[in-house]
């Protein structure tokens, strides 16, 4: 009997091994902590320009745009107001874009202060 629980469990093991995989890669886990972070004042992705905390930035089409619901984004997804976490880079002497993620509106708000905030969001 206890061997047939062993050859049970390793072929669950083995059978759930891929889909743990590819939820892990399609999440697109995000970083604990980002080189920059703020809130998005501007937004204009026809001109590849976006302002965060009245800084002006370089958004290229090639930027990389994550959110917590699915793997990837586009620019076009971003709004006025959303909390980011980005890298960046220079290039030409202007500030670069190169990934960029979207927060949850309680990122980086201590555990207690986060707890406080969704029991305001009724």
């Amino acid at each position: 009997m206890k061997q047939k629980t062993i050859k049970f469990s390793t072929l669950f093991f083995l059978l759930m091994l891929p889909f743990s995989l590819w939820a892990a890669a399609s999440t697109g886990a995000y970083p604990t902590t980002f080189a920059n972070t703020g809130h998005i004042d501007r937004i204009d992705a026809a001109a590849g320009e976006i302002v965060i905390n009245d800084t002006l930035i370089s958004l290229p089409s090639s930027a990389t745009v994550h959110r917590p619901s699915r793997k990837f984004s586009s620019s076009r997804d971003l709004k006025k107001g959303m909390k980011v976490g980005y890298s960046s880079h220079t290039e030409n002497g202007k500030k670069t874009i190169s990934e960029l993620w979207l927060l949850p509106k309680n990122w980086g708000l201590s555990e207690s202060e986060s707890e406080s905030e969704l029991m305001y969001e009724h």
